[in-house]
């Protein structure tokens, strides 16, 4: 699960009064520094407490990758998790669903990640940027020549253009009123996300917005497209 502080204080009515953040040892760490560190995915910012349990402060905490592959593999155990028998992890996933509507061609040699969506049903109605941090870790690696990223949905092209101005999902090549294509795939119509390697070997493959997502998909793009 992710959560950001504001949510945190919502919820649990913690007081974050204190604007810095703090290593472990309890050095402020600067901002530009703090960004960099949580870019690379090898830390998080966890709220600490400093008094009890009345306030606390936000702490860079090492990501254990171990534990977040753990979680992982955890949420594919839950009864809600995707059930499609052709996105399953460790299979070559079958691009014929997709053949007539996609060059499949020039998909050879490259890895791929499908963005399986619908209007609003990623982070919930009403929120803008539903896809922020996928694209931002998309965008890290994003090369042409080794990964190719699509991003269906059952939508008509006028809905799902005014819902891509509002949560836009970049570098991808869209495919709209894909209604046989999510059928093919088992999707539920749910969101969806799925990475094959090169020889296109499922490595990743989740539905809804699961906190594990973004770190996943880094390890995996900086294993197989970065290199």
């Amino acid at each position: 699960m992710s959560m950001s502080g504001a949510d945190y204080n919502k919820m649990f009515k913690f007081k974050v009064t204190d604007r810095n953040i703090y290593d472990q040892e309890g050095h402020v760490v600067d901002s530009v520094t703090a960004d960099k560190m949580v870019k690379s995915m090898d830390y998080g910012i966890s709220l600490v407490s400093t008094n009890g349990q009345e306030s606390f402060r936000r702490t860079l905490t090492k990501i254990n990758p171990k534990q977040q592959e753990s979680i992982y593999q955890s949420l594919k155990d839950l009864p809600h998790a995707l059930r499609s028998r052709r996105l399953q992890d460790g299979l070559t996933l079958d691009l014929k669903p997709i053949s007539q509507r996609v060059d499949t061609a020039k998909l050879l040699g490259k890895a791929i990640i499908m963005i399986f969506w619908c209007t609003e049903c990623y982070s919930g109605a009403g929120v803008p940027n539903q896809y922020h941090a996928v694209n931002d870790v998309i965008s890290t690696y994003y090369n042409p020549d080794k990964l190719q990223v699509i991003a269906i949905t059952d939508s008509p092209f006028d809905v799902a253009a005014e819902a891509l101005k509002k949560s836009p999902i970049l570098n991808a090549r869209n495919v709209f009123e894909a209604s046989g294509i999510t059928d093919a795939y088992q999707t539920d119509n749910r969101p969806v996300i799925v990475m094959t390697d090169k020889a296109h070997k499922i490595l990743f493959s989740i539905s809804n917005n699961a906190g594990v997502t973004v770190w996943m998909l880094n390890k995996l793009l900086k294993e197989n497209v970065a290199n």
